[in-house]
């Protein structure tokens, strides 16, 4: 009895085998040896055009290098992995989105996945991606108060860079850090120069660097010698319905902030959707900054005038630091450091002559002051 199959008649010899280094050479019309170097990453041995040269005939072939045996040969496998601290969280993902955005560029590709606010996951995690050969590792956003036992993690001896991790207590090995001070500084200038001398801060306990932020303000406002009410301090939680909720007890005050500094651009968004539907004006009765800059800050009504995280600048240091020591550099340091400042928008403006109006939900009618955004 014949045995009926699928397979197709076409020896086994004839078939199409995957292209190889040689077949991109062929392509490229270079030698293997400078095909390797410019598959392996930007290096001195081949000039940058030569190595687009290489790729463009490796995307042309369907070129995919052999990860297992790179790895065999004690090379790299030219793999990253990101684990971020929540996906769902704007400036988390826009710091992933542009690691692999920018990753190709220093040589390497991008494996990603969620830790979901674990620490067991994430432990697990990072031991799955050293098992699939990842060069290193990039941790993403800092774990709410879990206790993260950092000693595990050392042990799995898996090189990682950490980013949006609020300070030293929160991750103790290399990590890009964000100067917040002068960011918040810039911030407090502008509004100082605005005339407002009653400025409030709405913030969150639930990561180390929303409290480092809480903690800043504070400092630069005893610094300049401004009121502080302790009822000008206000905690919520760390969502854009946390922020709705902050803006309907500072209009609840017997005398409210003529403006408030949010931890996150994620909260003060809350705050202008409550403001709006309250019938109070941003920034005609209140002024409002938020920490971050994310996409939506350019796209909120109105504008959001922000401390902006360069992200971009993140993302480049960190794979810099990667792509260094590949390359055998220096590759010790513990903090890579960039700076925030202060992007000024339509959220902004002049303190109410009269001070902030409470709005419609609290007051039955709404004082306006002197600048206002049509549709706030």
């Amino acid at each position: 009895m014949k045995r009926i199959t699928t397979e197709a008649a076409e020896p086994q010899e004839h078939r199409t085998k995957p292209p190889t280094v040689r077949d991109v050479a062929r392509r490229a019309g270079l030698s293997q040896a400078a095909v390797s170097y410019a598959l392996a990453g930007p290096s001195p041995r081949v000039s940058d055009q030569t190595r687009q040269r290489v790729l463009q005939a490796a995307a042309e072939l369907g070129y995919q290098p052999n990860v297992l045996a790179r790895v065999m040969k004690g090379k790299e496998a030219g793999l990253l992995g990101i684990i971020v601290r929540d996906g769902g969280a704007p400036t988390a993902a826009e710091v992933c989105r542009t690691l692999m955005t920018r990753a190709p560029a220093y040589g390497y590709d991008i494996i990603l996945t969620d830790a979901g606010n674990s620490a067991t996951t994430l432990l697990r995690l990072a031991n799955l991606m050293k098992s699939r050969l990842c060069d290193g590792l990039f941790l993403v956003g800092e774990l709410p108060d879990q206790d993260m036992h950092w000693d595990a993690y050392e042990r799995l001896g898996v090189p990682t860079v950490a980013l949006l991790h609020g300070d030293e207590r929160a991750y103790p090995g290399t990590r890009v850090s964000v100067e917040r001070r002068s960011g918040l500084r810039e911030a407090l200038d502008h509004l100082y120069e605005l005339g407002h001398r009653h400025i409030g801060f709405v913030g969150s306990d639930l990561l180390n660097g929303l409290k480092e932020r809480r903690r800043t303000f504070v400092s630069l406002m005893r610094e300049r010698g401004l009121p502080l009410p302790k009822e000008s301090l206000l905690l919520t939680d760390f969502s854009r319905e946390g922020g709705r909720d902050a803006m309907r007890r500072l209009m609840s005050m017997a005398s409210p902030p003529t403006a408030v500094l949010a931890c996150a651009d994620l909260v003060a968004s809350g705050m202008l959707v409550e403001a709006r539907r309250a019938g109070v004006a941003v920034p005609g009765d209140i002024s409002v900054v938020g920490y971050d800059d994310n996409p939506e800050a350019e796209y909120s009504c109105p504008t959001l005038t922000t401390v902006h995280q360069p992200i971009a600048e993140m993302a480049d240091r960190a794979l810099e630091w990667f792509q260094s020591r590949r390359a055998g550099g220096a590759s010790s340091l513990d903090n890579l450091v960039v700076n925030a400042t202060l992007v000024v928008r339509e959220s902004t403006g002049p303190a109410p002559l009269d001070g902030p109006a409470k709005g419609r939900a609290h007051t039955g009618a709404v004082r306006r002051g002197r600048s206002s955004v049509p549709g706030g």
